[in-house]
């Protein structure tokens, strides 16, 4: 006898003699080999079944410890493909039925066991389980061999349990012949414990199918249907796949169970966050419009409309850069504006990292009124493909308001000034008239000396003399330089975008010498990546200028030998700042307000006129920067100017 022809049979019971009796038994049937092996102990029957493929599991009811009934259905449950037969002591209904619903093939009698009763009942269950093999095969559709087939079963059962839906395979009755680990977890029942049940009575708990019941519809159309119901406060998508036999008739049916309760209220979420978006668009004063890909206008809102006179109906389906260069008011040049604003939008849909793009543009409504647009592109990633949206803003208003504050601004600036000569009137006179008192004495003296006494001035005195009248000179072309500095309008100088740290660099480049021969170290320490900040170059140059003076005036009264400037640049809170900071003998908290003032200063009359922190003070006015000091950690005085941000263009 062939291989093929012989049945191997696990035998799973605790007691070695009835092991013996049935191995007996089975070698008294003369048309079928059988190779049995013993197994004392239910629990070690999943390492025997993976060791070696059985034809079928012969299991008594009471194994000790251990139950018969609860072993099938454990391995029933992982998935193995085995029939089983249980055997017991004594004929109970009861337990034949439990055996039945737990998976069992047949339920035998050892009172009644005989060689044809034995054969008869494992021949039946082999062949019954190889019937359901051969579904299983058709339904998988694959051909491979009983083992391969057995391995891939249990594959197939671990993905079907990995699903997190719950899928049941139906027969032609629509009775559950196989169901996932995701049926307890959806419906709260154990899967052993609606196997043989009918799929409406565990759905809907109803004696009969839904009139329209899916499953009943892909039986009848051979296609797939669906159904959402309600089950509590919970909703679940119920799918039915046909299975169909090679000749097209049905079979049986997948059954696939979605809880759709958080998908559900997330799509009614969305489309609530849909319809308030659209409503806050619609409302919104300004204008908002997108274009696809191609740059058509696939929404307009109604702010568009009234700040363009643009219907939407008229806009919807337009090229975006049709639309926005028929308002612009120079007619001559609306093809090229077209053009350009094509090209933009092209860019920005095809790069990943498109910043937004803001602009100034004076447009002429449908009506004919002139308005100034603040117009907006950005891109938007959305899943079906980019799109550009356009945020349009009428700040013609707004315009108005600025232009009038910097007129405003520039009076005040003009006033103050004026403010200024009245407050250092007085101090400029004396200051003019000490020099002027000085070289008039001494020229008096020596035209005096020349014609009342008949005395001639020695060369070297005359010398002497003519180097005192040039000190006085000197200091009085510094005081009108510098009022020539104060009385200069901003307006008639012209600020552009300096880089800050290139500035100082080349400022500092005049103060080499200077620095070497008062002995001072400098240190400069530059943020990279500043961006620029708007000033007048030379009036830069004068504002770095004269606070370094400063601090080489400030450490020429130093006590110790060590003397340190220290020049940083940075950005703080949204502004760029420059700090000038010595250790020198720094500055008397009540005279921190008081340097700022002209003609007032720290150093002896003779070295400084007092207007140097002054005219810094004055020209940082004039372009919205800040200057203010502290003291250090070095023990000395920083100056710590602040500039306005650059503004867009």
């Amino acid at each position: 006898m062939s291989g093929e022809d012989i049945i191997r049979v696990l035998v799973v019971d605790d007691d070695e003699d009835d092991y013996i009796i049935i191995r007996e038994l089975l070698r008294e049937v003369h048309h079928r080999s059988y190779e049995t092996d013993w197994l004392p102990h239910g629990r070690d029957i999943a390492g025997a079944l993976a060791k070696k493929t059985y034809d079928i599991c012969l299991i008594d009811y009471n194994l000790g410890g251990d139950n018969g009934i609860a072993i099938i259905r454990s391995v029933m449950t992982a998935g193995r493909s085995i029939p089983f037969i249980l055997i017991t002591g004594q004929d109970d209904y009861e337990v034949d039925l439990k055996a039945m619903q737990a998976g069992a093939r047949d339920y035998l009698s050892k009172n009644t066991l005989s060689p044809d009763s034995l054969e008869r009942s494992i021949r039946y269950a082999v062949n019954e389980h190889r019937l359901e093999r051969e579904r299983i095969n058709a339904l998988l559709e694959l051909g491979e061999s009983e083992r391969a087939l057995a391995a891939a079963a249990r594959d197939w059962q671990n993905t079907f349990d990995a699903v997190g839906d719950a899928i049941w395979l139906l027969d032609r009755e629509h009775r559950i012949v196989r169901v996932n680990k995701a049926t307890r977890e959806l419906f709260g029942v154990e899967q052993s414990a609606i196997l043989g049940m009918y799929c409406w009575k565990v759905v809907h708990n109803t004696d009969t199918p839904l009139p329209n019941c899916p499953v009943n519809t892909a039986m009848k159309t051979k296609k797939r249907a669906s159904l959402e119901i309600s089950s509590g406060n919970r909703k679940f998508l119920i799918v039915a796949d046909p299975i169909l036999e090679k000749n097209g008739d049905y079979r049986g049916a997948v059954h696939i169970a979605s809880d759709i309760t958080e998908r559900t209220r997330i799509a009614s979420a969305l489309a609530e966050s849909e319809e308030k978006f659209r409503s806050i668009i619609e409302q919104s004063a300004d204008g908002i419009a997108l274009s696809d890909k191609d740059g058509i206008i696939i929404e307009w809102n109604h702010g568009e409309e009234l700040i363009t006179g643009i219907p939407r109906a008229e806009a919807m389906g337009k090229p975006a850069w049709d639309l926005q260069s028929s308002l612009i008011v120079d007619t001559t040049q609306q093809e090229a504006i077209a053009d350009r604003m094509r090209e933009q939008i092209s860019l920005m849909l095809r790069n990943e990292n498109t910043p937004n793009m803001t602009q100034e543009t004076v447009f002429r409504r449908r009506d004919g009124e002139i308005r100034t647009m603040q117009i907006t592109m950005f891109v938007i990633n959305a899943s079906h493909g980019r799109m550009v949206g356009t945020f349009t803003r009428d700040i013609t208003e707004h315009k108005r308001v600025e232009d009038e504050r910097l007129f405003q601004e520039k009076i005040m600036q003009r006033t103050e000034r004026l403010a200024s000569l009245g407050q250092i009137s007085s101090a400029i006179g004396h200051e003019i008239n000490q020099p002027l008192q000085s070289i008039k004495v001494i020229a008096g003296t020596a035209v005096y000396l020349h014609e009342h006494e008949q005395r001639t001035l020695s060369t070297e005195t005359l010398i002497g003399d003519f180097k005192k009248i040039i000190e006085r000179v000197d200091r009085l072309d510094g005081i009108i330089k510098s009022m020539r500095v104060m009385l200069k309008s901003s307006d008639k100088i012209d600020a552009r975008p300096l880089d800050l740290n290139k500035c100082i660099h080349s400022t500092l480049d005049i103060f080499k010498q200077k620095l070497i021969s008062h002995g001072v170290a400098l240190t400069t320490v530059f943020s990279d990546g500043l961006g620029k900040v708007l000033f007048p170059e030379v009036q830069l140059s004068q504002v770095i200028a004269n606070i370094v003076d400063n601090a080489v005036a400030a450490l020429d009264n130093a006590a110790h030998e060590e003397r340190r400037i220290v020049i940083s640049t940075g950005m703080k809170n949204g502004s760029i700042y420059l700090s000038i900071a010595d250790n020198g003998p720094g500055i008397p908290d009540e005279q921190k307000e008081r340097i700022f003032n002209p003609f007032y200063s720290l150093q002896q009359k003779e070295h400084s006129m007092g207007l140097g922190l002054y005219i810094v003070t004055t020209i940082l006015k004039s372009f919205d920067a800040t200057i203010a000091v502290s003291d250090n950690d070095m023990g000395g005085a920083t100056f710590t100017v602040r500039f306005a941000p650059e503004r867009p263009a």
